[in-house]
């Protein structure tokens, strides 16, 4: 995919991409998020460049042509969605078809080299879209202040070992095996490593506060933790928390 611009006059390219995030557990919390581009082919004068990405706030169609006319549905520089929806600009409108923050800059090399976004915005966007999931329009890619020379060429989806990915650490916590034995109330979770836990509860969900019931301390491997506490009302609400 051409990203950037080439010389002077030539034309300003910007790229669209999107992750399949239906793997990851609902309510999972994103620790780290890393996307790697590899760029197959830039000019042999052309400097360093920075580039930016930016979340995308509306739809758009996936094309699958390199220098030929699109079809319907497909995204070009003046369609979101080739002869069913264009963008408000061509490239798209700053505010309006995409964030006008970027969530993250990274400066791109030469042929042949991995280039990086890691930031505390590209966290949030994708915790975002895992609470969203309609909301989840991508990233629209391109050259910080649309400066000459910043062209490159980087692997797409179909470019095998040099295709795009984004590389997410989180944590999913999940309560189970709840149940009441005898006066008292049960459930289990999975301890990560060198974390520590806090479980909490209240007694109404119109309460301000929470009452500490334990406290985990770090495990050095991978564990069950079962935890139990009295009945002694009609309802009980729980929490776990991990700094």
């Amino acid at each position: 995919l051409p990203v950037g611009v080439g010389n002077n006059g030539s034309p300003h390219n910007h790229g669209l991409f999107r992750f399949d995030l239906s793997s990851i557990p609902s309510g999972a919390t994103i620790n780290s998020a890393k996307l790697r581009f590899i760029v197959t082919q830039a000019g042999p004068l052309n400097p360093p460049a920075s580039f930016e990405i930016h979340r995308v706030l509306k739809n758009w169609g996936e094309g699958s042509k390199a220098g030929l006319p699109a079809t319907t549905g497909e995204a070009t520089w003046n369609s979101r969605l080739h002869q069913q929806s264009l963008w408000s600009a061509g490239g798209g409108l700053s505010g309006t078809d995409f964030a006008t923050t970027a969530s993250a800059t990274a400066t791109f090399n030469g042929t042949g080299s991995t280039n990086e976004f890691s930031s505390a915005g590209l966290i949030a966007d994708v915790q975002n879209w895992l609470t969203n999931s309609a909301g989840n329009f991508g990233w629209l890619l391109l050259a910080q202040s649309e400066l000459a020379a910043s062209g490159r060429q980087v692997g797409s989806r179909e470019s095998g070992t040099n295709q795009p990915v984004l590389e997410i650490h989180y944590s999913a916590f999940v309560m189970f095996n709840a149940a009441k034995i005898g006066s008292q109330f049960r459930f289990s979770f999975e301890a990560e490593t060198n974390r520590t836990y806090a479980v909490e509860f209240r007694d109404s969900l119109n309460s301000s506060n929470w009452t500490t019931l334990t406290n985990i301390p770090s495990q050095q491997t991978a564990t069950t933790i079962h935890v139990t506490n009295a009945i002694s009302v009609t309802q009980r609400f729980y929490r776990l928390r991990t700094p």
